[in-house]
């Protein structure tokens, strides 16, 4: 298992084309798993998925494709391909509270997002 911390930029993007501030994370194919420890939540995903952290505010796991399990607090919530689970995090970017039910997210907030250059 791999572990890290992440913080992305705040604010919009300086042109609307711009991908937003952000991780790209495609785990290989088939029926593998990969697992990590991002700002003590641990993800656990068999797809392509896209995170975003503010300090005190929300990391947010976008799932793309595939699912995305994401455990903090003794809690384990599901992605599917379209939704998004949020995770609040304190100030020092380490979860502060259980995963927040998934969520449809909108493809438009996305869509800049570099997606031609993953494999799948």
């Amino acid at each position: 298992m791999q572990a890290f911390y992440f913080r992305t930029g705040a604010g919009d993007a300086a042109c609307a084309e711009a991908p937003r501030d952000g991780i790209l994370i495609q785990s290989p194919g088939g029926a593998k798993t990969v697992k990590l420890s991002v700002d003590e939540a641990i993800i656990e995903l068999g797809s392509t998925v896209y995170m975003t952290a503010q300090p005190g505010g929300k990391m947010a796991v976008y799932t793309l494709e595939g699912s995305a399990g994401i455990t903090s607090f003794g809690t384990t919530e599901v992605a599917l391909a379209g939704m998004v689970v949020r995770v609040p995090v304190d100030n020092n970017l380490k979860v502060s509270g259980p995963p927040e039910k998934p969520e449809a997210y909108d493809m438009k907030d996305l869509q800049s997002l570099p997606l031609r250059n993953c494999p799948k």
